[in-house]
């Protein structure tokens, strides 16, 4: 039986980049993400923008 309704998904992992700080900063306020990706939770702006 031919299967005409299958759906592809393409994701591309690619480097941080300055220009996603404010996604970081605010990724680094979630305490689920930081428990999930062995972050420390709430870090100091500096430290995440170094």
């Amino acid at each position: 039986m031919k299967n005409e309704n299958i759906l592809t998904s393409l994701i591309i992992i690619r480097p941080i980049k300055i220009e996603d700080y404010q996604f970081i900063l605010s990724w680094s306020k979630d305490i689920y993400f930081c428990l999930a990706n062995g972050w420390e939770n709430n870090r100091i702006a500096e430290q995440l923008y170094s």
